[in-house]
């Protein structure tokens, strides 16, 4: 898998969900926006009851500051290339 970055839970300021279409499915990704304006994808998603499940195992590590670890594949993004709706 490679290098892991590992993230505490008080350091993600926000999650946030962004939605589209591939193939004609809908698709749901986690972003981590983080302390110092970086935002990280954490994971994608095609099932709604996993990306629910994921993103409130999200929210619990978040308000508990436990130990989030990411692989270090996941694209750092520029927050001006987010649109949420």
């Amino acid at each position: 898998m490679g290098v892991v970055r590992n993230i505490q839970g008080g350091q993600v300021k926000d999650l946030i969900t962004k939605f589209f279409f591939r193939n004609n499915h809908l698709c749901f990704q986690i972003l981590l926006h983080l302390e110092g304006n970086e935002t990280i994808i954490y994971k994608e998603y095609n099932d709604y009851s996993e990306y629910k499940l994921a993103f409130n195992e999200l929210q619990q590590i978040r308000s508990k500051n436990n130990s989030l670890i990411i692989p270090n594949k996941n694209i750092k993004l520029e927050t001006t290339e987010i649109k949420v709706a």
